[in-house]
């Protein structure tokens, strides 16, 4: 039920069903918690909403994909940006999915050049290396901390 509130942006009936003890938690048939259904649909009141009631911020789908994963694959701009701006969004920032792809992968292949600044600007450090998607260097990036760009 809360996942099903959370697509819909009902932060209403979130906070209700939550003081009735609803598991916000809870993975629906593909694997999604309520969390990762709203950064999905961009309702970034739910999101906040279910942060606040102790969602899991870490939490992957059935693919490994993670909050910022899934922000930049929808172009969701709004919600990556509270995401990035807080500690949840860049713990997350070069975890792989399930095909060793970080979120950069996705921001690669977005349409949305504001997808692209926005995460140039949270990878850090300033030795800039290219990033290349299918061959075609994309944008210049800092050096990324945790995984060299070889693993990319």
């Amino acid at each position: 039920m809360v996942s099903r509130a959370s697509q819909f942006n009902q932060t209403k009936l979130i906070s209700l069903l939550v003081e009735k003890a609803a598991k916000v938690n809870i993975h629906d048939g593909e694997g999604q918690s309520p969390f990762l259904n709203a950064v999905a649909a961009g309702h970034i009141d739910s999101a906040r909403v279910l942060i606040k009631a102790g969602a899991d911020v870490n939490a992957t789908d059935l693919l490994m994909k993670t909050c910022v994963h899934i922000a930049v694959e929808n172009e969701q701009l709004k919600i990556l940006a509270m995401l990035l701006e807080s500690r949840h969004g860049t713990r997350n920032l070069y975890k792989a999915d399930l095909w060793d792809r970080v979120p950069l992968h996705y921001a690669a292949k977005s349409k949305d050049i504001k997808v692209k600044r926005l995460l140039k600007r949270s990878t850090a450090n300033v030795t800039t290396s290219e990033i290349y998607y299918a061959g075609c260097p994309i944008f210049s990036i800092d050096n990324i901390k945790r995984r060299s760009l070889k693993e990319l």
